[in-house]
């Protein structure tokens, strides 16, 4: 697949999520204006928008873009699990704008984002190891301060007297007079 097809596919995936996007706003706007929150076609709507928008994203992109070629048993799994997990957290979305009064729907779509993340790095072939120092966490002893790196740290001459020490002895010397 050359590089100008693969754009083409990738735009034409972005424009039908966002058109996907725009009629679930739209229907969002007339059961807010209709006063039909409380029906059923509320959450059927809603759960019927997010799993297309879900199918279209999740499942059409990697058809199309042939996302499997090429990839080991595992990172296909990776990606399954990913997917997974996305579908869950817009369940929980819709949950959680259905049942305005519980987190629990938030919860769960937070939960998702958080926990694909490792399977999306796992199918794209991304390793921990891989990642730049900079990335990587720094070890915190157990009082939660971090410790200095030693080839920071410069030493000092023995002979330079410390900015501290010379205030204190200005001061005591400028009360003795």
């Amino acid at each position: 697949m050359t590089d100008g097809q693969k754009r083409r596919i990738e735009n034409r995936v972005l424009f039908l999520s966002l058109g996907v996007m725009v009629l679930l706003i739209a229907f969002l706007v007339f059961v807010g204006v209709t006063k039909r929150a409380d029906t059923l076609l509320f959450p059927v709507g809603l759960a019927a928008g997010l799993f297309v928008y879900w199918i279209i994203s999740d499942v059409l992109s990697v058809v199309w873009l042939k996302g499997f070629t090429g990839k080991t048993d595992a990172q296909k799994k990776a990606y399954c699990i990913y997917a997974l997990l996305d579908l869950v957290g817009f369940g929980g979305l819709a949950y959680f704008i259905v049942e305005m009064n519980s987190m629990i729907g938030a919860l769960i779509y937070i939960m998702c984002l958080f926990l694909k993340r490792r399977f999306r790095e796992e199918y794209d072939g991304v390793k921990p190891e891989e990642m730049p120092e900079e990335s990587q966490e720094q070890d915190v002893p157990a009082d939660g301060q971090p410790q200095e790196d030693i080839r920071e740290l410069s030493v000092s001459d023995p002979e330079e007297s410390d900015p501290a020490e010379d205030a204190v002895s200005s001061e005591s010397s400028g009360k003795e007079e």
